[in-house]
């Protein structure tokens, strides 16, 4: 018997997006394979959303990885982007924009800047606007679980954080999601 499949796979994975530093996503990118998706652990990188923003609520899930045994979800809830990271289901760390969402086109930004081994900062800003921000003392080192995946828009999986119901559809219209590895 063979019990080394999900490790073969997962290098399989892992050399697709090696050097990769820049992913693009729309909304309905859903269930990609965390090893598929952007490495963030343990590194610097922002994570970018484009919206249209409608007058009254909007809520919903603009991309999470992961779900109930760890992961990070950026969503709006009550007009305000939430961030949070779920260490393994043992601790979620997590925080709130000051401000609400301005209703029109605005740019979404999350940035994790990496203070030490996997631990950081994060910070959210509307446009070049620092709305948010929370020192994050332990971030998940290896993979989040072996079945919730990448979502953009949603979050199909189990929910990251209890804030929400799965799939917590974003209501406002997502133009695009990136996502920027800072450093290697």
């Amino acid at each position: 018997l063979d019990d080394s499949t999900s490790n073969r796979i997962a290098s399989t994975y892992r050399d697709l997006v090696a050097g990769v530093t820049q992913f693009k996503y729309e909304p309905g990118d859903i269930r990609i394979s965390e090893a598929a998706s952007p490495p963030v652990k343990n590194k610097s990188h922002t994570v970018t959303a484009d919206l249209n923003v409608p007058e009254g609520d909007a809520d919903g899930v603009l991309v999470a990885c992961g779900g109930r045994f760890g992961g990070y979800s950026l969503y709006v809830q009550g007009k305000r982007v939430h961030y949070v990271h779920n260490f393994l289901g043992q601790a979620m760390y997590g925080f709130s924009a000051s401000e609400e969402l301005p209703a029109g086109s605005v740019t979404v930004r999350f940035e994790f800047i990496r203070t030490g081994e996997n631990q950081g900062k994060g910070a959210i800003f509307y446009g070049d606007k620092l709305v948010g921000e929370a020192n994050i003392p332990r971030t998940v080192p290896k993979a989040f679980g072996i079945a919730d995946t990448f979502d953009v828009g949603e979050d199909s999986g189990s929910p990251v954080t209890d804030a929400y119901e799965s799939p917590f559809v974003y209501q406002g219209n997502l133009k695009s999601l990136r996502v920027d590895l800072i450093d290697e």
